[in-house]
């Protein structure tokens, strides 16, 4: 009994937590009014990670730049510049 009534306000929390995130979220989404103004892509898009193998690859990557203090090799991996050389040479 105890463990359900835990578990049924751990779910109560969360879904209390996310409505309030979605609130406060909403507040950037457009509206009527706002349509004849550019609207931001990263409203409707939010940054995701598609990859998530990639993504950890590249942390660990920039922690090992970061570590050895290599800023060249930090900025070459945060501007993606070989993920363009490899596209520039299938082009």
């Amino acid at each position: 009994m105890i463990r359900k009534d835990r578990d049924d306000t751990k779910n109560a929390m969360q879904t209390k937590i996310m409505l309030d995130i979605m609130q406060i979220e909403s507040r950037k989404w457009p509206t009527l009014l706002d349509l004849n103004q550019k609207i931001n892509e990263n409203v409707i898009l939010p940054q995701t990670i598609l990859n998530y193998a990639e993504y950890q690859q590249k942390l660990q990557n920039l922690a090992l730049y970061a570590e050895q203090g290599d800023h060249e090799s930090m900025q070459k991996l945060l501007d993606k510049e070989d993920v363009m050389d490899k596209k520039n040479l299938l082009l």
